[in-house]
């Protein structure tokens, strides 16, 4: 039977300490964030902050759990919320301590301190101070209050949630070798076959989970300059390379915005399928043969094309 990546579950012990380093980093940044949220006077900038503050947040758990070797959804799952917690709850502190400032100050340390040891109060400021009447405004009109701010503050919190789970997660798609104790480094085909109909998937997944590498010899190469093709790619030990890898087989569509910059977007027919190097070696070695038949080919069409350019070209001088 076919064997497909999976979480092993299992946490090394270094990683409760990078979670708790973690959290710590995101409890100092959350002042600061805090800080910046309250004096800020462009709308659109505190938007910025926003998301660059929850990619920062989702970048640390993510190499947290790299360098603390978590290989469990679980875990990933809480510690995400943990994180969130503890950025609720000392931005909304460190926002009242800088709500409490004297003129001049920009945040109380002192009054700080107090208010995370009195959440009560902290939530009795925000209730019946803040949320009614406000601290910020629009341009030069009244007190953003009530509950439009209190949405407001909703939505932004969740968006720091919604950010932060899409960039960890995009960080922490590489396989874990258990056998070796490292992660995956991942490898790319250079070479690469048309795009597959999707009524072929399911003929190309049964090829590949059999080990049946030479339906492959079938397949056509890409075009140089073809925007749709279908890409081959694995996970390795970095220093293991006689061992399984996890391969990947996926359609892939390259797009080019107005400013220059590609974008690909992957439809996955196999992913992360454990299978041993050499057959990952082999699938390499029978795209490059294609691509190679492909260039003679070419480039055997264009001598024919350039000779029956001369002799119509003779035939025209002997024939004026």
């Amino acid at each position: 039977m076919a064997e497909y990546y999976r979480l092993s579950g299992k946490v090394h012990p270094l990683y409760i300490v990078l979670f708790v380093f973690g959290a710590a980093l995101v409890a100092a940044l959350s002042v600061v964030y805090a800080i910046g949220m309250y004096y800020m006077p462009s709308v659109y900038f505190c938007v910025l902050v926003t998301i660059a503050f929850a990619g920062a947040a989702g970048f640390f758990a993510a190499k947290a759990a790299e360098w603390g070797k978590a290989r469990s959804a679980l875990v990933w799952g809480l510690a995400l919320l943990a994180y969130f917690a503890v950025f609720v709850y000392v931005h909304f502190t460190a926002y009242a301590a800088v709500y409490l400032s004297g003129e001049g100050t920009v945040i109380e340390l002192e009054i700080f301190w107090e208010l995370l040891k009195i959440p009560d109060f902290t939530y009795e400021l925000f209730a019946e101070w803040i949320i009614p009447y406000g601290v910020w405004s629009w341009s030069d009109g009244p007190a953003v209050s009530g509950a439009f701010l209190a949405a407001i503050w909703v939505a932004e919190h969740l968006a720091v949630l919604g950010v932060s789970v899409l960039v960890f997660h995009s960080l922490t798609r590489t396989p874990f070798f258990e056998e070796t104790g490292r992660w995956g480094e991942q490898k790319i085909c250079p070479d690469s076959w048309e795009r597959q109909p999707d009524t072929d998937f399911d003929r190309v997944r049964e090829a590949l989970e059999g080990g049946r590498l030479d339906y492959f010899r079938a397949l056509k190469p890409s075009g140089y300059e073809s925007s749709e093709y279908c890409r081959l790619s694995c996970y390795a030990d970095p220093e293991d390379g006689g061992g399984n890898v996890f391969l990947s087989l996926a359609n892939v569509t390259a797009t080019t915005d107005k400013k220059g910059n590609v974008k690909t977007a992957e439809k996955f027919i196999v992913r992360n399928l454990a299978v041993p190097g050499r057959s990952y070696r082999s699938l390499e070695q029978i795209a490059k043969e294609a691509k190679e038949a492909r260039e003679t080919e070419e480039k055997a069409s264009g001598s024919a094309q350039y000779l029956t350019d001369e002799a119509e070209e003779e035939i025209m001088r002997n024939n004026p």
